[in-house]
């Protein structure tokens, strides 16, 4: 498909986002680089927060994760615990 975009970005769609990214950039890697940093000044504990499936690498390095309700996470990975 093409996009008119430069070759360095790239477009992210899924059924509730659209975002304008740059190849190869991700949440993980940044959050691993940030967590390296503050781990620095002692112990930490990390809350990621996401929606998206494709925010799970980033919440997967966390110690703890939120998902918000009705959310991509929820509905295709907790389908069967929906009431």
């Amino acid at each position: 498909m093409e996009t008119g975009l430069p070759p360095e970005l790239t477009l992210h769609c899924n059924g509730n986002n659209l975002a304008l990214m740059v190849k190869g950039a991700q949440k993980h890697d940044a959050v691993r680089r940030v967590m390296v940093e503050l781990k620095r000044n002692g112990p930490l504990v990390t809350i990621g927060a996401g929606d998206s499936l494709t925010d799970l690498p980033f919440m997967h390095i966390c110690d703890f994760a939120l998902v918000p309700k009705s959310s991509q996470i929820q509905m295709e990975t907790w389908s069967q615990y929906a009431q």
